[in-house]
């Protein structure tokens, strides 16, 4: 069964409106310093966590990144200054 069949079925919209505030508040801190990273300029470890994160939904399903990203717009700041890192995904 897809993923979204899956979500529609065990709660739909409701799991992105539970997921909002904490979707909101990575973005608070990607922000706090100017962005992208949490640091502003530097990428840091958690950084990394992020858009690892980020990149295993892509791979899951590219709709699913596309939801957070339209969510808080600060997570595909991330995913984008992280492309070089991000170039050779076949590991």
């Amino acid at each position: 069964m897809p993923i979204y069949e899956y979500g529609e079925k065990e709660g739909g919209e409701k799991c992105w409106e539970d997921a909002k505030p904490i979707v909101r508040e990575l973005g608070e801190l990607l922000e706090a310093k100017g962005g992208p990273f949490i640091e502003g300029d530097t990428p840091s470890y958690p950084d990394f966590f992020i858009v690892a994160t980020l990149q295993m939904l892509k791979r899951i399903d590219a709709k699913i990144l596309a939801r957070l990203v339209e969510m808080e717009g600060a997570l595909g700041k991330l995913h984008k200054a992280c492309g070089p890192w991000l170039k050779r995904d076949d590991y």
